[in-house]
């Protein structure tokens, strides 16, 4: 143990043996409540074995490093002594003492930790990104550090407040702290950054954004925009018809649907519950016109979803669906791709075409495999692909595919290019007001707003809750009352009519003042066989309520 001093340094270092290590700590001192580097200050001497060759202001900087070395070095002893009652109380326990885990070797060992169920690829690398930080700011802070036991509170707090500075939200900081306090607790449930801080560190309130559901107009735009679409057709009509969520739906198979009884009976993918679904009669059109020639009802959207590496193409096609069906993707500082505009350029089914562009190509002279490239890329574009998609099916550039596409618009005179067309009237954002503290903006509207949507007209139609948790897979109701339950005002106003008799004095008169005689004849004019159950109800309460008065 003795005080470090180097001709450059700025302030006092402590160099200090822990585990048989000799490890450097910064001495400081208390300055209006925080911690302080001790400066080196005065005439320096050319060694610490030479003390008289300082002024009296450098010794006075060296008896205050001094201190602070002493306490520090009771400080570390303390700890050594609690870590080693730790290990013999863990030791008794269980039998087996904790092994030297270095601290580079975190991420792999959270990886590999057995668990109940095996997690999903997305949470497995939020929780890497999250222990590689760890360790990119372990060697920044103190290179020298290589054990896990050697890891101090100060540490893990320089760490989580820089991880707040990144501006995360209170969820992903709780998720952060969740998977050091999970990774600690195997590899070094007995050292002091675990016991004396990481174990007991409050989660923070989470501000969660829900998804909303699409109203009525909103589901209808959705349906006119995806009416054409061949691969998401399929996909977006079953999540608005059963509830499920987009990988359910995407990799949905025939023998999960019985069209006699009228049932899809199906296992969740991330529950691994069993739902039983009715299929409703939008959904049941669609499935009527599908050829059974794959075990997937949806091929094309079941293998995008199936590689990892396309996934985000069906996240993709599907926003840029929602732009067309005139919901506001809200990104200031997204990348807009524009299309040149052709004005005058004519318009044909796809069959035309591709037999107008074939004698074009040929007359245009080009080379052979230049024809051949530039009809199959013209072929696989009109199926409804995307450029990624065709550039991948047939191994050219995406620039490649786009001059092709764009000399045959020249060449043909036919609109070849699918250009965006926006809706003329403007829905809702699909992403939350940028409020609060979070690194991106939460979606509110998506793939899982169709779940969020069938389950609120479910439960607000009068469906039992747990009839709801039977369809849509969920393990308990409150998960369902509490994340999934989001109705919007309108819902309120209707409900708040129905038993607004109830709630008032008014005899004759309904909560808005009219006549309830009208009001009986209004519920009556506007029935039809959604609501049928519901006004009856309703119109049942006010003839029972008549008869009392």
């Amino acid at each position: 143990m003795a005080l470090f001093l180097r001709p450059e340094a700025r302030h006092w270092v402590a160099a200090i043996k822990v585990n048989g290590k000799l490890c450097r700590f910064p001495l400081t001192y208390l300055k209006d409540g925080a911690e302080q580097n001790i400066p080196i200050e005065g005439r320096r001497p050319s060694s610490l074995k030479r003390l008289e060759e300082g002024d009296r202001v450098f010794m006075n900087s060296y008896h205050q490093a001094l201190a602070a070395h002493d306490r520090l070095a009771q400080e570390l002893k303390t700890k050594q002594t609690e870590v080693a009652l730790a290990e013999k109380v863990l030791k008794a326990k269980t039998g087996k003492s904790s092994k030297a885990t270095k601290i580079n070797d975190l991420p792999g060992i959270w990886r590999r930790m057995p668990r109940k169920r095996k997690p999903g690829d997305q949470y497995l690398h939020h929780g890497c990104s999250v222990l590689s930080r760890f360790v990119e700011f372990m060697e920044e802070t103190d290179p020298d550090l290589v054990d896990v036991f050697e890891i101090t509170e100060r540490h893990l707090r320089g760490f989580l407040h820089r991880e707040d500075e990144r501006g995360i939200s209170g969820r992903s900081w709780n998720g952060t702290l969740t998977h050091l306090r999970s990774v600690f607790s195997r590899v070094a449930p007995a050292s002091p950054a675990y016991l004396d801080y990481l174990r007991s560190v409050p989660l923070r309130d989470e501000n969660t954004v829900h998804r909303k559901p699409f109203s009525e107009e909103e589901l209808k735009a959705i349906l006119k925009a995806v009416e054409k679409d061949d691969l998401l057709r399929g996909p977006v009509i079953t999540a608005i018809c059963t509830g499920m969520r987009k990988g359910d739906c995407c990799t949905l198979q025939w023998k999960s649907v019985d069209l006699q009884s009228g049932f899809i009976t199906v296992r969740t993918s991330k529950t691994r519950e069993t739902c039983q679904i009715p299929i409703l009669p939008l959904l049941l059109k669609e499935l009527e016109g599908i050829i059974k020639e794959k075990p997937d009802l949806f091929p094309e959207a079941a293998s995008l979803y199936s590689d990892p590496k396309t996934r985000h193409l069906l996240d993709t096609r599907f926003s840029a669906m929602m732009r067309q069906a005139g919901f506001d993707s809200g990104a200031g500082g997204e990348k807009k791709k524009l299309i040149r505009d052709r004005p005058g350029l004519k318009t044909a089914d796809r069959g035309t075409i591709i037999s107008i562009a074939a004698e074009a190509v040929e007359q245009a002279g080009y080379q052979l495999r230049k024809k051949r490239v530039m009809l199959e890329v013209l072929s696989l574009y009109l199926s409804g692909k995307t450029l990624p998609e065709v550039s991948k099916a047939l191994g050219v550039a995406k620039a490649t595919v786009s001059l092709h596409l764009n000399a045959l618009e020249e060449i043909t005179g036919y609109e070849v290019l699918r250009r965006p067309k926006r809706a003329g009237k403007r829905l809702g954002g699909i992403v939350e007001d940028n409020g609060g503290q979070r690194l991106k903006r939460g979606s509110i509207r998506g793939w899982h707003s169709f779940r969020t949507t069938f389950v609120t007209r479910a439960l607000t139609a009068g469906m039992a809750e747990e009839l709801v948790r039977r369809v849509t897979g969920h393990t308990t109701v409150d998960v369902v009352r509490t994340h999934y339950l989001q109705p919007d005002r309108e819902d309120f106003r209707r409900e708040f009519e129905r038993v607004a008799p109830r709630m008032t004095l008014e005899g004759g008169k309904v909560a808005d003042g009219t006549n309830r005689d009208e009001k009986i004849m209004d519920i009556l004019q506007s029935m039809n066989a959604k609501t049928w159950r519901r006004d009856r109800d309703t119109l049942v309460e006010f003839l029972q309520e008549k008869g009392h008065e």
